[in-house]
């Protein structure tokens, strides 16, 4: 028996047969040697995994959860490796955390489960095993003593028929997980591709209604320089108006002024040089008597 932990494994159990063992398990064909062995030693590292699952600290139960039995490789005819694992691996999966909790480190004090369970459960892991290696060799002995009756032979066809059925839903069943995983990943990349075409497009849109928005924000501007411009201009303009007809109509009052002058002028002496003109012609004998006089 050996002991192995860590972040994804957990606790191996090796047998290696006894003489009576050996003796048993030499009665039986290469291939089913291995079946019974395998059967044996997964059977007594139930009782382990119990145990570790029983000894493992709970806060959210996933640690408790990933405590399997598993069957691991082996090589050699007399050996077969079972293991109870925890997680998929060191440091790995969910239960990264399995060999922190085991051993502890800087942060964290150990809780150990997997040792105390080996510890206390390799006995009866041992006899459970060592029982049902004798239990299964005899088992496969009688069952090959069946299969050599006409029932026997019967039931020995209608296995290889059920096993070929199996076999046959199985291929089936892996055909149809790889068109799954085929239409999955066709799924994936058009919809990857899909996005893809989205994003390029809202970016387009994005640029045009930039550019649009650009566009429309310059003639805007050019449109509000230019009625600032029409503003100032017509200002300017009329303003420039207004000063002329100020101008010209002061300039035309001073015309209408001096005209108004030079016309009273010219008729009061118009009429200054008709009155004297009248008086003259009035009075000429009076004149003329005055010349006459003594």
């Amino acid at each position: 028996m050996a002991r192995r932990a860590g972040g994804g494994r957990g606790i191996s159990l090796n047998v290696d047969g006894d003489v009576e063992l050996i003796r048993a398990l030499s009665s039986v064909a290469k291939g089913v040697q291995k079946r019974v062995l395998r059967r044996a030693t997964r059977a007594g590292m139930d009782v382990v995994t119990r145990l570790a699952r029983q000894f493992a600290p709970v806060l959210t139960g996933r640690l408790r959860a990933a405590i399997k039995t598993v069957d691991a490789n082996s090589r050699g005819p007399w050996r077969v490796r079972t293991e109870t694992r925890v997680g998929a691996g060191d440091f790995k999966g969910v239960t990264f955390y399995a060999a922190i909790v085991e051993f502890g480190s800087k942060r964290s004090r150990p809780r150990p489960y997997l040792t105390p369970a080996f510890e206390s459960g390799k006995g009866d892991a041992l006899r459970i095993a060592r029982a049902e290696i004798l239990d299964g060799v005899e088992a496969e002995i009688y069952a090959a003593a069946f299969r050599r009756t006409g029932l026997g032979r019967i039931v020995a066809r209608a296995e290889r028929a059920a096993g070929r059925a199996s076999r046959t839903a199985s291929r089936a069943a892996r055909r149809g997980r790889k068109a799954a995983r085929a239409a999955g990943r066709s799924a994936r990349r058009t919809r990857k591709r899909a996005t893809k075409a989205a994003k390029r497009t809202r970016r387009t849109v994005k640029r045009a209604s930039k550019r649009l928005g650009r566009s429309a924000s310059r003639v805007r501007k050019r449109a509000t320089r230019a009625t600032k411009r029409l503003k100032r201009t017509s200002t300017r303009r009329t303003r420039s108006a207004r000063r002329a007809a100020k101008r010209t109509t002061k300039r035309l009052g001073r015309t209408s002024a001096r005209a108004a002058k030079r016309l009273k002028r010219t008729s009061t002496k118009a009429t200054k040089r008709l009155r004297k003109w009248l008086r003259k012609a009035l009075r000429p004998s009076r004149r003329r008597r005055r010349r006459k006089g003594p």
